[in-house]
């Protein structure tokens, strides 16, 4: 998606460089499945003079020049790894990106879902309503995770493309809905491997 002075050039585009504007590209799928990931990439062949932030799901992503995937005078490469929340029922969610105080870019992720597996088990009670310990536990360890987890660090701490940490296979799928006894529990937001 080529840009010129604060607004889309091609906005039915998945990419694009248009060199007769301000030779800037902004990509991104047009519409993403619930529960996954995506990449947003900023590109440039001007030497860019300030950072961006990306606007998504009420957060600020702040991508500074620091992260820059091109050598120095070469030009401008930002990029971050946006996902769609696994419960959304949202249709569409807003994007924006800002340089500075601009606003340079706006869109609308469109939402699809899909299929996720569901898992049927058959356990002991205990395992479906724990006791009151267990489940106080439980719920102090769910609310420390997520604090972890809302963390937007300013510095890129992966590289893309990203690799699988281990070899071994699948043993839980990611996005699995799990019922125990009958009751329903909410989708896996991880995905387990076997180390070896």
């Amino acid at each position: 998606i080529a840009l010129s002075a604060g607004h889309a050039i091609a906005a039915e585009s998945q990419k694009g460089l248009d060199e007769s504007e301000e030779e800037i590209s902004i990509t991104h799928p047009a519409s993403v499945a619930a529960g996954e990931p995506f990449l947003l990439r900023f590109e440039t062949l001007c030497v860019f003079d300030t950072g961006l932030t990306v606007e998504w799901l009420g957060k600020k992503i702040n991508l500074g020049l620091e992260n820059n995937g091109l050598p120095d005078n070469a030009g401008t490469m930002l990029q971050a790894i946006l996902a769609v929340p696994l419960n959304t029922k949202e249709k569409a969610i807003p994007l924006r990106i800002t340089a500075g105080t601009e606003l340079i870019y706006t869109a609308e992720i469109k939402v699809t879902q899909r299929d996720y597996p569901v898992q049927e088990l058959t356990v002991l009670p205990k395992y479906v309503n724990p006791d009151p310990e267990t489940a106080k536990r439980a719920q102090s360890e769910a609310k420390r995770n997520r604090a972890i987890l809302t963390q937007i660090s300013p510095v890129q701490s992966c590289d893309t493309p990203l690799r699988r940490p281990v070899t071994g296979i699948i043993t839980s799928e990611y996005g699995v809905k799990r019922a125990f006894n009958g009751e329903p529990r909410s989708r896996r937001t991880g995905a387990a491997l076997r180390g070896a």
